[in-house]
C-alpha cells in the first residue's frame, strides 16, 4: 500500500533536513526516533485498515505519527526522554 510507502518516504525526509529548518532553531529528529517511527507504520500496516497514515515532525526534534481509522484518530508521539 502506497501511503505506509509514502509515509515512511517521509519520515526518512526528516533526517535530511538542514539545521533550523523551522526558520528558528528546529532540530533535527534523531535517526533512532525515525527508525522506531517507521516500526510502528510497518506494525500498523500487518495490523490494522487504516483510512490515513500521516506523518509529523516538530522544531523540537520530535516526530509523530497520526492515524487516522472511521471516526477515531490515533497519534504516536516520539520523543527523545531527557534523563534526570
Amino acid at each position: 500500500m502506497t501511503k505506509f510507502n509514502d509515509c515512511k518516504l517521509e519520515l526518512d525526509s526528516y533526517l535530511r533536513l538542514p539545521a533550523g529548518w523551522d526558520g528558528y532553531r528546529g532540530k533535527i529528529p534523531l535517526k533512532s526516533i525515525v527508525d522506531i517511527a517507521k516500526d510502528i507504520t510497518d506494525t500498523i500496516k500487518k495490523y490494522l485498515c487504516v483510512d490515513e497514515i500521516i506523518p509529523g515532525c516538530a522544531s523540537d526534534g520530535s516526530v509523530d505519527v497520526e492515524i487516522n481509522i472511521k471516526e477515531i484518530q490515533v497519534f504516536f508521539i516520539l520523543i527523545l526522554r531527557m534523563k534526570n
